[in-house]
């Protein structure tokens, strides 16, 4: 079964244009031709009224003009048949795009998207596969394979219609390096707090921890000792930051209220926001876990987590349950694969696919049949203009023949 494919549809749009030629047809005027006649003294006079034409004349010619236009329209479009034999020959094809690791030898001819994240190495095949001519795509992965190295959210980048395989080939790294939540702490020497960027190596022999970037940094949790103890908010806050404390998500505040007199066990306001809610719930599960019974009080403030609890609690008492406030608005630490390993062979398997069938051909990857309208187009245009010459020259002589046979 064929079916026409045009690659550039929206020149369907200038088909409008054939109004043109019936308008020329219908409004165009005709200037009467000069004859020379030796006398007009057997002529009765006679009123002559002008008169305009409305009817279109020369339809043969019109029709012409209106196949020229539609096929220079159709010709722009860029048909393109898609007939049973050229689609069981681009099912039977395959294009195929390599991408490899840097670790990994590339092929003689050099022909290997090389990329050290393979994601963009995928993605750049994926782009390098939409300009091949039509058939059925497949992109070929070698690499190590290392935990880390690609996931599910990266095969489901890839159109489904593109196959996957994955080749095991060369030898795991013997570390691998990802980013770890970022800490606030405080600068030595001026006690400035800062906020600490920090990658963990990890390695078969253990985790290196390195700080990578420092820059001062406003503190989210604000300490506020209602009774006035001097010294008490500062003793706490330094207790919390020499064990580098998580940086919470941004926009998320919170106030640890020093309140005087007893706290009821466990008591918690009205809380609307879903992320205070979730904070205190957090802190709780912290303190009971670490059989810390302080009374706490959860409130909500202006968009802030409020912590009150009795400001008669020793610092380090009351530095542990600032500690819980911080790592209960953090993020959740996310180390994928904490490991140094590859990625299962259960895995790679479960991530392979087919190549799909053949995706519609598009403008930048094939040559359609529009040849063959421009060249009707030629025709077309030499036989107007012979209908053209020889129609004029015919009026012509019919026009002498009459006046001839008037005189």
């Amino acid at each position: 079964m064929s079916a026409v494919f045009w690659v550039n549809p929206s020149a369907a749009f200038a088909l409008v244009a054939l109004a043109i030629p019936v308008l020329v047809h219908v409004l165009a005027r005709h200037r009467a031709p000069r004859v020379a006649f030796p006398t007009l003294r057997f002529l009765s006079p006679n009123r002559m009224a002008s008169a305009r034409r409305r009817t279109v004349e020369d339809l043969p010619l019109l029709l012409v003009r209106l196949l020229i236009l539609a096929a220079a329209i159709g010709a722009a479009a860029g048909p393109f048949l898609v007939t049973s034999a050229r689609r069981k020959a681009w099912d039977s094809t395959i294009v195929s795009a390599l991408v490899i690791a840097p670790s990994v030898p590339a092929p003689a001819d050099g022909r290997a998207f090389v990329a050290e994240r393979l994601p963009d190495g995928m993605a750049r095949a994926v782009a390098w596969l939409d300009r091949q001519p039509p058939g059925r795509r497949e992109i070929l992965i070698r690499s190590p394979f290392p935990i880390g190295s690609i996931d599910s959210s990266d095969i489901a980048g890839v159109p489904s219609h593109v196959g996957l395989r994955f080749e095991r080939v060369g030898a795991l790294p013997t570390e691998r390096t990802v980013d770890a939540r970022p800490v606030f702490s405080e600068r030595p020497g001026d006690r400035t707090v800062v906020e600490t960027r920090r990658t963990l190596t990890l390695a078969r022999d253990g985790t290196r921890v390195r700080d990578t970037e420092s820059a001062a940094a406003a503190m989210p949790v604000e300490i506020v000792d209602d009774q006035k103890h001097p010294g008490v908010a500062s003793a706490v806050l330094q207790s919390v930051l020499e064990e580098r404390v998580p940086v919470p998500v941004a926009g998320r505040r919170a106030r640890v209220v020093l309140s005087g007199g007893e706290i009821a066990a466990n008591p918690s306001e009205t809380i609307r926001e879903p992320w205070i809610a979730d904070a205190a719930a957090a802190i709780r599960r912290d303190l009971a876990r670490d059989n810390d019974s302080t009374a706490t009080r959860f409130s909500e403030s202006n968009g802030q987590l409020v912590v009150s609890l009795n400001a008669q609690e020793s610092v380090a008492t009351t530095a542990r349950v600032v500690r819980a406030v911080f790592a209960a608005m953090a993020p959740p630490a996310e180390i994928p694969g904490a490991e140094v390993g590859g990625i299962s062979d259960a895995q790679l398997a479960a991530w392979s696919r087919p190549a799909g069938a053949t995706p519609p051909p598009a403008q930048n990857n094939v040559t359609d049949d529009r040849r063959w309208l421009w060249g009707a187009v030629l025709v077309l245009l030499a036989l107007e203009t012979w209908m053209r010459r020889s129609g004029g020259s015919d009026s012509s002589a019919r026009t002498r023949s009459e006046v001839a046979r008037v005189a």
